[in-house]
């Protein structure tokens, strides 16, 4: 799942402000910061999430094993909504997402030092943290956008922010899972991935110094005191409130929860399945090929499905095409059986299974997002409540993530994705159930 949706925090109209030089003052173009600024927060959210699935694979890990790790790797997204609250009074919105980056940074040369077997509990706390400061990260960046920019500004690059994200995911889970394909051919496993995220350090450091110089800052420096803090802890208090009291609230969660329990496993399986021998039922892929096919047309395809969404939402609204895009979703699980059951070779028929996944859970995802931010508008504290939001969407993400890789096992890679045909069905009778009102 992806997403560019992350939490937004609360922007009122007594934000602080001060006279700052003119490039701080808002006067730098958006085209400047925008697009690199939602590629700066997709890149380690598709790392973490995505791309350390196939680090692992290749490193010799079960598929229950890796599935769980990497589904744990993904509690910071979870949790976000208990700090995002805070970091309105601990400093300003630039200092915070220039400072968080240089932390990733540096996370991203520790990963390049914990590739080593003895050193797996390194790894993964690294890149716990790492996915702790990308959270942050999110929020911050989010915050800086709706700071800096005019309503009219902030709708037009809704759509870049949407472009950028996905390039940063399509760098990760093409282009460079392609040159770990090369290098792998040359180095060693472990030295090609230390090649790989030695380029994701230096990229994320780059990034911190051009946003160090183009994103402006219309905040005044913050003093950070126990007033302040106590002050935060009661807004998430406030904001909680609140939220329990929004109508439909239990349909709503399981709503959320539920939706994506079929592509949560999907995310997790069908890059293991790609790159699985045919003598364990996989289909026996290169890496550079599974980055070709899966982070290449598949992403591509995904954008498309999510701009015709945009043009047909707009058209129809959500009401209209809730379930029948669901529907889409389902359908387009199913062409992953005779893959598996025919251990089919085609590269042609592979690709256009993925291509047609990766189209239709484009536009699922994006209905279901529209979905997620309408539940929340009639709120007090809307961004807020799409934190909360967004943050059960990632749990049912982790649950189901997470549970993947052990029912494969135990079902072979064509049970498993019948199962998937199955769940399929179950979460369209939820959204019949569900009985979306647009409001």
């Amino acid at each position: 799942m992806t997403s560019e949706f992350q939490s937004m925090p609360e922007v009122t109209s007594n934000t602080p402000t001060a006279s700052v030089s003119a490039k701080q003052s808002g006067h730098s173009s958006p085209w400047l910061w925008v697009p690199s600024l939602y590629f700066a927060q997709g890149l380690p959210y598709a790392i973490v999430v995505n791309l350390m699935v196939i680090v692992y694979k290749t490193m010799g890990w079960s598929n229950a094993r890796v599935a769980l790790l990497t589904s744990i790797l993904y509690v910071p997204w979870i949790l976000k909504p208990l700090w995002s609250p805070a970091l309105e009074f601990i400093a300003t919105k630039r200092l915070l997402l220039i400072g968080t980056q240089v932390i990733k940074a540096l996370l991203f040369c520790a990963v390049v030092f914990s590739f080593s077997s003895s050193l797996v509990l390194v790894n993964i706390v690294c890149l716990l943290l790492l996915a702790f400061f990308s959270a942050t990260y999110d929020v911050v960046s989010d915050g800086a956008y709706l700071i800096n920019l005019p309503l009219r500004e902030q709708a037009y690059f809704v759509g870049v922010r949407s472009i950028s994200y996905q390039l940063a995911r399509f760098f990760v889970m093409g282009a460079m899972v392609m040159l770990f394909g090369m290098l792998s051919r040359i180095y060693s496993i472990q030295l090609s991935w230390q090649i790989v995220f030695s380029g994701f350090a230096v990229i994320t450091f780059l990034l911190a110094l051009h946003h160090w110089w183009w994103v402006p800052e219309k905040e005044a420096p913050i003093s950070l005191s126990w007033g302040t803090l106590v002050h935060a802890l009661v807004s998430i208090k406030t904001v909680l409130k609140a939220f329990v009291q929004l109508p439909r609230l239990m349909t709503f969660l399981l709503f959320l929860f539920f939706y994506n329990a079929a592509a949560a496993q999907l995310m997790k399986m069908v890059p293991l399945f790609m790159l699985d021998s045919v003598a364990n039922g996989g289909l026996g892929l290169k890496p550079y090929v599974v980055g070709w096919l899966d982070g290449g047309l598949g992403l591509g395809a995904m954008i498309a499905g999510s701009t015709i969404a945009g043009i047909l939402l707009a058209r129809f609204g959500a009401k209209s095409c809730l379930v029948i895009m669901t529907v889409l979703m389902g359908l387009g699980t199913i062409g992953y059986v005779p893959l598996a059951v025919w251990h089919v070779t085609s590269l042609e028929w592979i690709a256009l299974v993925a291509m047609v996944g990766q189209f239709t859970f484009g536009l699922a995802t994006s209905v279901y997002m529209l979905c997620l931010m309408r539940g929340v508008s009639g709120g007090k504290h809307p961004m807020s409540f799409f934190a909360i939001g967004t943050a059960v969407m990632a749990l049912g993400m982790l649950v189901f993530g997470s549970i993947s890789g052990s029912m494969q096992q135990a079902l072979g890679y064509s049970g498993f994705f019948v199962w998937i045909v199955a769940l399929s069905l179950a979460i369209i009778a939820i959204v019949v159930f569900y009985q979306y009102d647009e409001k």
